[in-house]
């Protein structure tokens, strides 16, 4: 189907239609189609998941005429529109937005948000928003400290090692399997057999032996790339290494040193 005609099913009488254009019309990316979405977004007699798929699908059209509109609807009474709009400032990435999102996090009436909030942040922000998504890791909610934990760890910044050395202790189990990938891709300790079962609280040790899929994180976009913590049988666990050898690189140095 060509833009034009989703184009002209915006305005269609079945709410069916209306919303497949509106789908379509994000995916083709169609710029004349952004002011007939911000139309809808913006009509608050609209059906609140109408709006929010707007909102999507100007993300997906992204551009500077859009953030203003979707910035507005920020303070929308739905949940359900401010929730599609805080993903689809995901996908514009502009740093501007930043205030705007920090914002929400100090709304204790936005509570449900906080956790996509804290995900789309960590995707736009890079190492500038790291204060943020350190502090959100001191959350009562769970899913908070599990998203702010997995953005910190898509930064593989060496000043979240002491953050996630402390996590290793948390009591939640996703929170510690986070932390564990995140030392392991940072190289900064070799996982050792008691160390997994204190992670994993294992009853045996055949998840070492036998390496297999045990936590699954999503993000916005998908299954996180850090979202399996071991690897498939068919290839040695990387976090877990023999005794003795290492596998950090902070003491190659030293022997080469003492060889001289």
């Amino acid at each position: 189907m060509e833009p034009e005609t989703y184009l002209n099913s915006l305005q269609d009488g079945d709410i069916q239609i209306r919303a497949h254009s509106i789908i379509a019309s994000g995916k083709t990316g169609n710029s004349e189609a952004v002011k007939p979405l911000i139309e809808i977004l913006e009509t608050r007699n609209e059906v609140d998941w109408l709006r929010g798929c707007a909102a999507i699908a100007l993300g997906r059209i992204s551009g500077e005429e859009v953030i203003e509109p979707l910035l507005n609807a920020l303070h929308d009474d739905s949940m359900i529109v401010v929730r599609a709009v805080i993903s689809s400032l995901g996908d514009v990435s502009r740093k501007r937005t930043i205030p705007y999102l920090e914002a929400i996090l100090e709304d204790t009436d936005k509570a449900e948000l906080h956790a996509v909030t804290v995900t789309v942040l960590g995707k736009i922000g890079g190492h500038d928003i790291m204060p943020t998504l350190l502090r959100e890791l001191g959350r009562p909610d769970n899913q908070v400290r599990i998203c702010a934990a997995i953005a910190l760890s898509e930064l593989r910044a060496p000043e979240t090692v002491i953050q996630f050395m402390k996590l290793m202790d948390d009591e939640d189990e996703c929170l510690r399997a986070i932390a564990a990938s995140s030392l392991g891709l940072l190289r900064w300790f070799v996982l050792t057999d008691s160390l997994m079962r204190k992670v994993f609280l294992c009853e045996a040790f055949d998840r070492v032996v036998n390496p297999r899929p045990v936590f699954t994180a999503q993000t916005t976009s998908g299954v996180s790339d850090l979202s399996l913590l071991f690897v498939p049988p068919t290839r040695p666990c990387p976090l877990v290494q023999p005794p003795n050898r290492d596998t950090t690189g902070l003491f190659t140095n030293n022997r080469k040193r003492n060889r001289r």
